[in-house]
């Protein structure tokens, strides 16, 4: 039992010095092959417990080795996932936040190409677009969701949409004007016919 202690310490100790490496799969490779080890050394001693005259008290003993030795490995695992799930929330935020910059960019890019050819829309700001995009020039980042030809695509689309709702609210203006020229009122609703 003290022999698979010394083991055991030896183990977590060198354990612990590889956990410090930048390698993640080969500290899980080093911790799954301490658990083998650990395994083997457990069935060795179950079966040496075997051999005695009072088993029980002495497989407990070599269970409860076990149990900690595998508590100290799991442990370290965990450490590694959680270094490993840090590491990829921040990958997808980098990406997100560099879909994001390259989306502005574009977005006023095209709107900039389009604001000679179309009269600005009333009482709206210029979007700004933001510190990561106006730092690199949009030509140097890769094109993303299909190229330049769907991101000048989705640019027309957008000013089109922007020309239509401005001739809706236009053709509303219009409308109320005439209404309120002839001095008619917008009717109010019936009333319900289930009110009491």
């Amino acid at each position: 039992m003290k022999s698979l202690r010394c083991l055991i310490a030896v183990c977590l100790s060198l354990g612990q010095a590889a956990v410090r490496a930048d390698d993640s799969s080969a500290q899980r490779q080093r911790l799954a092959a301490e658990r083998a080890t650990i395994e083997a050394r457990f069935r060795a001693d179950e079966a040496a417990c075997r051999e005695r005259f009072v088993v029980t008290p002495c497989v407990d003993e070599a269970k409860a080795a076990r149990r900690e030795a595998l508590a100290r490995l799991r442990q370290q695992e965990l450490v590694l996932d959680d270094a490993d799930r840090r590491q990829r929330a921040l990958n997808r935020q980098r990406d997100i936040a560099d879909k994001r910059a390259l989306s502005a960019a574009q977005a006023v890019s095209a709107a900039a190409a389009t604001a000679d050819a179309s009269a600005p829309l009333p009482a709206r700001a210029p979007m700004a677009a933001p510190a990561a995009a106006q730092a690199e020039p949009a030509a140097s980042r890769p094109a993303l969701d299909g190229g330049a030809d769907a991101v000048a695509r989705r640019a027309e689309k957008s000013v089109q949409r922007q020309d239509q709702a401005r001739e809706r609210q236009q053709r509303i203006e219009q409308r109320e004007r005439e209404h309120q020229k002839k001095g008619q009122k917008s009717a109010p609703l019936p009333a319900s016919a289930s009110r009491p």
